[in-house]
């Protein structure tokens, strides 16, 4: 046997650790990029901040410019809003 193989349950450790890292930071990310954001409904102009679960499932983006694919908390219609930037930030 090779010295420098990796045993299974290592490996398996290790990509847990690299998952858990990587969730960590999207949601630090996600933290910081709320703090500075806002977007408005283009239906009912209902001024609101994304929440996890939303900002989630609204596609991904390389980009804090990008716009998303949003439901509004307030009349429930998804579409596409560009984040707009908050006064204080």
């Amino acid at each position: 046997m090779n010295s420098a193989s990796v045993s299974p349950e290592r490996m398996v450790l290790l990509v847990g650790i690299v998952l858990v890292l990587t969730l960590l930071t999207e949601l630090v990310r996600f933290a910081v990029y709320r703090k500075k954001i806002h977007f408005t409904c283009p239906k009912c102009q209902h001024v609101f901040k994304p929440r996890l679960g939303n900002f989630l499932c609204s596609g991904a983006s390389n980009t804090a410019s990008a716009g998303r694919m949003l439901t509004c908390p307030k009349c429930g219609v998804r579409s596409y809003m560009e984040p707009e930037k908050d006064c204080l930030s």
